[in-house]
């Protein structure tokens, strides 16, 4: 009996005869279609707003100073997939972001009391690969939005 199962994220399963065969496919390239940067607290308000009882908190995630959420792209062609899947090349819709010194499991917003769960994805590489190549664009010493 052979199975194969292909996991979007780039792993490759492969089950036979009690051997199990297992490919590792790392991103190779990140294209960012839009960069927002924001004030800390605009940031934080932003993450926070608009919660409804009894719903979990909202997640953020850290690494190298930065605050910050992406988005992949929502509607995957066949050409998409085919590009994560064989390239290794994702798309991220946009990156928002705010500057954070210091890690912090979470931030409560001190107007309104909700929790901001932060994620630390310093030990990601593709990640921290992004957040270097991001301070070295325009949007970095601009102003941030508030």
């Amino acid at each position: 009996m052979h199975k194969r199962i292909i996991l979007i994220y780039y792993y490759t399963y492969t089950y036979s005869n009690n051997m199990v065969e297992i490919q590792y496919h790392p991103i190779k390239t990140i294209v960012i279609h839009e960069i927002l940067k924001h004030d800390l607290n605009y940031f934080i308000d932003l993450k926070t707003q608009n919660r409804g009882p009894n719903t979990p908190p909202p997640v953020a995630k850290w690494a190298d100073g930065i605050l910050f959420e992406f988005a992949g792209v929502g509607i995957l062609t066949e050409k998409l997939v085919d590009e994560k899947i064989l390239n290794g090349k994702i798309h991220w819709e946009f990156i928002e972001f705010a500057e954070m010194e210091e890690y912090q499991s979470t931030i409560v917003n001190p107007q309104t009391g909700a929790t901001l769960r932060v994620i630390d994805n310093s030990n990601n590489t593709a990640v921290t690969d992004a957040i270097r190549w991001l301070k070295k664009q325009p949007q970095w010493t601009a102003t941030a939005a508030a």
